[in-house]
């Protein structure tokens, strides 16, 4: 099951850029009837807080937005935390949210919440989170039926003490609605809850996947002849890895995952569209090429990810000659501060972009990109690839530019095909950034 974010997420609020957020989440939770529809959010409640809480509170990076009710009595316990932790919350729903709620003024009256619809005909759940966090007599415990529209029965709540339940409604539908919680008769505990979801059911007008796409996509792959680093869709060994990272990672220089194919035959990513293709086809063009995604996932990422296999031809280019990394098979995810002391792993990636240190170490770390980003830059500088072959055989673009480098020649190192029409101070700054 997938949660869907339209907007600016939280990692990617610095650059102000509208993105589509994927989140995976428990296949035990927010299970539905409807196998054809999706959940719109309508509104999700921290009750008894003012207090907003989202990312990183919530690892799903829902908005539990706070919320006071004047005709309710405010619940709060800020004391055990730890000890609500330790249990189980399937829902993710942060702690900070389950130490507020808002009870009944007493024993005689429901907790109640409505709503109204402005369609009869949409259908509605709710998702209700209990976590008793008053401290109670001996024997005492809160059993708390859960209606909805009045008397539709839910459940009965069994509310113990710092552990977390989560129960969610039948679908019903309506144009004044309301869900309602109740002390279990005879009880002279209110009825209480800390936090709220309430969702409509928005029909899929189309199946998810259509399978004419995806055989459309591979006669197209197949007629055309084009496989591996050129087409960006075709059924790839690393499709798991490189859709979970792009699910969670997002930023204007990284190339954004459109959907994907799941059947067992054909494993499918689909890629935006960059109408340039890749840069190694256009080694001595002009290339707007900003890498500070690659700042971004050493550092902006929570848990760091290193792509591992940066080269010439997993850098794709849009209408506008700007650069986006793609290709997320091989990258890997670390955890506290294994990016910068690393870990020990077989080396992968593509010969003549490894860090040497890496290739005889197996010591992966966040270096090994800035090692292939360099030469990626030495690429670009020289108009030559990684490795050069000739009737001599093989040199690496590093060890061919070294004696020019020494020896001051910066003309002699540029690409011939732009005739000396360069800056040499410029040529300068970015054979110092290749070489650091």
């Amino acid at each position: 099951m997938l949660l869907l974010f339209m907007g600016v997420g939280p990692l990617t609020q610095a650059q102000n850029d509208p993105v589509l957020e994927l989140r995976t989440l428990d296949s035990s939770t927010y299970n539905t009837t409807t196998t054809s529809a999706a959940l719109k959010t309508i509104w999700r409640n921290n009750i008894g807080s003012s207090t907003n809480y989202r990312y990183p509170q919530d690892p799903y990076d829902r908005i539990w937005q706070g919320r006071i009710y004047d005709s309710s009595t405010t619940i709060t316990n800020t004391t055990n935390i730890d000890r609500l932790k330790s249990n189980n919350n399937a829902y993710k729903v942060p702690l900070e949210v389950f130490m507020t709620a808002e009870s009944s003024f007493n024993s005689s009256y429901p907790f109640k919440i409505y709503w109204t619809s402005s369609n009869s005909s949409y259908n509605w759940y709710v998702f209700l989170h209990f976590a008793e966090i008053q401290v109670l007599l001996p024997g005492q415990v809160r059993n708390l039926p859960v209606y909805v529209n009045n008397n539709i029965f839910v459940t009965t709540v069994i509310a113990e003490y710092l552990k977390p339940v989560t129960v969610s409604s039948p679908p019903f539908s309506g144009t004044v609605l309301n869900f309602s919680i109740h002390s279990q008769s005879g009880s002279n505990l209110s009825a209480f809850l800390n936090a709220a979801e309430i969702f409509q059911v928005v029909e899929l007008v189309n199946s998810p996947t259509d399978l004419d796409n995806v055989n459309a996509m591979l006669d197209i792959a197949s007629t055309y002849g084009v496989y591996g680093d050129v087409w960006q869709g075709d059924p790839c060994h690393d499709q798991q890895t490189s859709a979970q990272l792009l699910m969670i990672v997002h930023h204007k220089n990284l190339v954004s995952l459109i959907g994907y194919c799941d059947d067992p035959e054909n494993l499918s990513l689909v890629y935006e569209y960059m109408i340039n293709g890749n840069l190694r086809q256009h080694l001595s063009g002009t290339i707007l090429i900003h890498l500070k995604c690659l700042e971004y996932l050493h550092n902006g990422c929570r848990p760091p990810i290193v792509h591992r296999d940066l080269k010439t031809s997993n850098i794709l280019l849009n209408d506008k000659m700007q650069a986006k990394i793609a290709d997320f098979g091989l990258s890997r995810v670390f955890v506290t501060d294994q990016k910068n002391f690393g870990i020990s792993t077989l080396p992968a990636g593509t010969p003549g972009y490894f860090d040497p240190m890496y290739n005889i170490s197996g010591n992966l770390n966040s270096a090994s990109d800035i090692y292939s980003f360099g030469v990626i830059l030495f690429e670009l500088i020289t108009g030559y690839p990684a490795i050069i072959r000739d009737s001599k055989g093989s040199t690496h673009v590093v060890q061919w530019v070294t004696p020019f480098i020494e020896k001051g020649d910066v003309q002699s190192i540029t690409d011939p095909r732009i005739h000396g029409l360069f800056d040499a101070s410029s040529a300068w700054k970015a054979l110092e950034i290749a070489t650091q």
